[in-house]
């Protein structure tokens, strides 16, 4: 939804965070990505946060919407909690963190 957003917005300066949001290949997660990256990824626009486990089974890198895009400043940060998909569930301070650093 975070990338939906930033490419419908289409402001440069506003700030975006997408936690775990790119589906990975070969998941059903994919195909709402997919259709994302066919359709709107070239119309990204803002500051964007991509922050993502590399236990995730189900979502990944968002590179492919990045390259994509113009007008953007974008990030990506990989964490190696082991946790996957589920660090995502509740607050944890491993991704709190990250989104601190990229607010100031």
């Amino acid at each position: 939804m975070t990338l939906i957003v930033a490419s419908r917005v289409r402001e440069p300066n506003v700030n975006y965070v997408v936690l775990a949001g790119c589906g990975r290949a070969g998941t059903s997660f994919r195909r709402p990505y997919q259709i994302f990256l066919d359709q709107d990824a070239r119309s990204l626009k803002g500051r964007i946060l991509s922050i993502y486990d590399s236990a995730d089974q189900e979502a990944g890198s968002c590179e492919e919407a990045f390259s994509q895009a113009t007008d953007t400043e974008t990030k990506e940060v990989v964490l190696h909690t082991g946790q996957g998909h589920g660090l995502f569930y509740s607050p944890h301070p491993a991704w709190i963190e990250k989104i601190a650093e990229w607010i100031q």
